[in-house]
């Protein structure tokens, strides 16, 4: 008989492994002709009644949020648009190597708002942890002259994303009696307003014709099976396969542990993108990765107060 406690780390587990393939998922559905605010408007689209599925199954119920949850909420579905752009980008620019490590610079970020915004004490921990992440990230971008710009660039906006994920962690702690899925849905929603406009501008001509009736002019996307199915699939595996065995693994696991588990995403994401894409990280790579996995997890010992661990919304591909 597996104790609760196992079943924690082998459900935390399984959403790091999950959560691992969305560099793969972003490169396929780009392969498909996808462009980002299609691919993430629509995955946000079938998420939400996934969300609220799953939702109702887990007994928890997604309430009317009250005045003074919104303006968190909102902050926390701009956060997410922030994440999945630069994500969206970065995995096509550089390799998922370094998307993994720079990405995961997040629980620092964290750590020092909590620092600023929360009078949390800095001890010499906090401070080790900081000089590990600087030396990391300075390994990782080594200036030489056989890195591409596009991949600096890669680089710069793997790093970037990390921002709104500890943006997005900090103001959850706003809502920390909701429960989860009811932030979750709700900043989905939100999500999804936001990527609206920029959907609706960037498939104009496609939606002008399928309302006309016209065939769509060249260039126009217009979904078909296939690509409905990729961004079907990648909803169905962030939204309603990885975010339940997170939150699962959460009831059974400390915060500080549960973060230091979900950094198999980064080993497993690395690993199967030199098995599949023969992207195999120099020893560079290596040394700065290392040393960010090591200040994170500095990070997340730090102690039991929960704003000094970032905790871990549903990604998207």
């Amino acid at each position: 008989m597996i104790d609760s406690t196992t079943r924690g780390i082998l459900s935390i587990l399984t959403a790091a492994a999950i959560y691992a393939t969305t560099g793969f998922f972003v490169r396929i559905l780009t392969a498909l002709g996808l462009d980002v605010y299609t691919i993430n408007f629509t995955e946000l689209l079938i998420g939400l009644p996934l969300i609220v599925s799953v939702a109702r199954l887990s007994a928890e119920g997604i309430h009317r949020p009250d005045p003074v949850e919104l303006p968190w909420l909102a902050l926390i579905g701009l956060c997410h648009f922030g994440v999945t752009m630069t994500l969206f980008y970065a995995y096509n620019s550089t390799s998922i190597a370094n998307v993994e490590f720079l990405h995961y610079t997040f629980p620092i970020l964290t750590m020092a708002g909590a620092v600023w915004l929360f009078g949390e004490r800095l001890d010499g921990r906090k401070v080790s942890s900081l000089v590990l992440a600087g030396c990391g990230l300075l390994l990782l971008f080594n200036p030489s002259l056989s890195v591409s710009r596009e991949m600096r660039i890669g680089n710069l906006l793997a790093l970037a994303s990390a921002l709104p994920i500890a943006v997005m962690t900090l103001a959850g702690r706003r809502l920390k009696n909701r429960s989860a899925w009811f932030t979750t849905f709700w900043s989905t929603l939100a999500a999804a307003a936001i990527y609206l406009p920029f959907f609706l501008m960037h498939n104009t001509l496609a939606i002008t014709a399928l309302w006309s009736g016209a065939p769509a002019p060249e260039g126009a996307l217009l979904l078909g099976f296939e690509q409905l199915a990729g961004i079907a699939l990648a909803a169905l595996v962030f939204m309603a396969l990885a975010a339940p065995f997170y939150y699962y693994g959460l009831r059974h696991v400390e915060a500080s542990r549960a973060g230091i588990l979900l950094l198999m995403e980064i080993v497993i994401a690395t690993v199967a993108a030199a098995l599949f894409y023969g992207e195999i990280p120099g020893l560079t790579t290596v040394l700065g990765g290392s040393l960010i996995l090591a200040s994170a997890v500095m990070v997340m010992r730090c102690g039991p107060s929960e704003h000094s661990v970032a905790a871990r919304l549903p990604d998207t591909a």
